[in-house]
């Protein structure tokens, strides 16, 4: 199914719309873009189309909704990205080797790189809430073996016959449809490979 413009979509209080891990980086962004903070050069174009649409969704009575796997993507990426970022400004090519070459100064850089984080988590978290979106626990611990199995086998499938898209969208799409989505929200790419999914985006 063809990507949708979030401008131009009017949502209802029939609707749950998902939010995927592009979507809510694009929330912390708009967070460091206030702080004053550097942003990617998308990010504003995003968040343009992003947060109104996410206010009408709000005022409407649509059941905005995300998974706690787009706060751990963001969190392993903006770790990873500042880790990559440090190494290469020191002339390593990688991380790993930065680590195994100066233990010492890649401690320090870590550091750096885990507040970085934290700092990100803080802001999607509060950027989340401020939109009304709630941030859910699919397969949380304590899940029954049948529910992770069913979500196991839905994975696959989905894998199977769409060879063009992301494992982790795949899930998302898992995730998404087992909390009732009747959209997604997505600045990524492959979505457009699942014809079944209404994706939501520029």
């Amino acid at each position: 199914m063809p990507q949708s413009s979030l401008a131009v979509t009017v949502p209802t209080p029939a609707d749950t719309i998902y939010l995927d891990t592009s979507a809510v980086m694009t929330l912390a962004q708009g967070r460091g873009l206030f702080e004053g903070l550097p942003v990617p050069q998308e990010a504003p174009r995003r968040l343009k189309v992003l947060v109104p649409f996410l206010v009408k969704a709000k005022a409407a009575g649509a059941a905005l909704r995300t998974s706690i796997l787009s706060v751990e993507e963001l969190a392993a990426a903006t770790r990873n990205q500042k880790r990559a970022s440090e190494a290469q400004s020191r002339g390593y090519t990688t991380w790993r080797q930065f680590k195994s070459r100066d233990p010492g100064a890649s401690a320090v850089a870590d550091a750096t790189a885990k507040a970085n984080m934290l700092q990100m988590m803080k802001f999607a978290v509060n950027a989340l809430e401020l939109c009304g979106v709630q941030i859910q626990c699919v397969g949380a611990v304590g899940d029954s073996i049948v529910a992770a199995r069913a979500r196991r086998k839905a994975h696959k499938r989905l894998l199977d016959r769409h060879v063009e898209i992301d494992s982790m969208d795949a899930l998302h799409i898992v995730f998404g449809t087992e909390l009732g989505a009747t959209g997604f929200i997505s600045f990524d790419t492959g979505w457009g490979a699942v014809p079944s999914v209404r994706t939501l985006g520029l």
